[in-house]
């Protein structure tokens, strides 16, 4: 895992000449709605957050608490391509079975997973890693009683292959140069020899929960944003 967070932080590095709108402003204002919440004696808090990488970055938040035995949630969105403030959306109120259900059933499996990153074997001996500058990340963080879980993910580290290519290596040697000559590519692509162990990991299930319930919400049209 180490190697991982060191590709992250190689990543963050190479961006951070371009994301200080992004790092001071979503994260921020989301750690102040946090810090109101505690105020008012609420201990149990979560967010999750999408934030995608190109020339620019754009993250949408989802921030989730427990208050008088109701869940609420509230969307936060940014984007670097636009001068716009975060957009703030009004709290909803929702029954919970995605978020801080999912966290209590499966807290332990959470915080001992760890997401490995893309990497496949170039030869017996050596095992070589690939990362990527413009990809999507999910992350997701909850405070419940004093104690902070905080777990991401790169999508990128999720694929199978590197790139979106015909899996050529059933094909015989003869019939890969028959190609070749005809000018075909048909090197077999390089394969994450960590892709079904990541699939599996809970956090990947957590983050298809939240992104089928986030695409029925946007489905309803039920955010509505707070006038600044």
């Amino acid at each position: 895992m180490r190697k991982y967070l060191i590709l992250i932080s190689g990543l963050m590095i190479s961006i951070s000449a371009f994301s200080q709108k992004f790092e001071l402003s979503i994260d921020s204002i989301i750690d102040l709605e946090i810090e109101k919440h505690k105020t008012r004696n609420i201990s149990t808090i979560g967010y999750t957050k999408m934030a995608c990488v190109n020339y620019g970055i754009t993250a949408t938040a989802y921030l989730f608490w427990y208050e008088n035995d109701k869940t609420f949630f509230q969307k936060f969105s940014d984007s670097e391509y636009d001068k716009n403030p975060v957009q703030r959306f009004r709290p909803i109120e929702i029954i919970d079975s995605i978020f801080f259900a999912f966290y209590n059933a499966n807290g332990d499996q959470l915080l001992s997973e760890e997401a490995e990153s893309f990497a496949y074997r170039s030869d017996s001996t050596r095992q070589l890693y690939v990362s990527r500058p413009h990809s999507c990340f999910r992350s997701f963080k909850v405070f419940t009683k004093g104690k902070v879980l905080h777990k991401y993910f790169d999508f990128f580290d999720l694929r199978e292959f590197k790139e979106d290519k015909i899996d050529n290596s059933k094909l015989s040697k003869e019939r890969i140069q028959e190609l070749k000559q005809m000018g075909w590519e048909v090197d077999p692509p390089t394969r994450n020899i960590n892709f079904e162990t990541n699939n599996t990991l809970k956090i990947v299930e957590w983050d298809l929960l939240i992104s089928e319930f986030i695409e029925q919400m946007e489905t309803e049209n039920v955010f509505v944003e707070i006038e600044k």
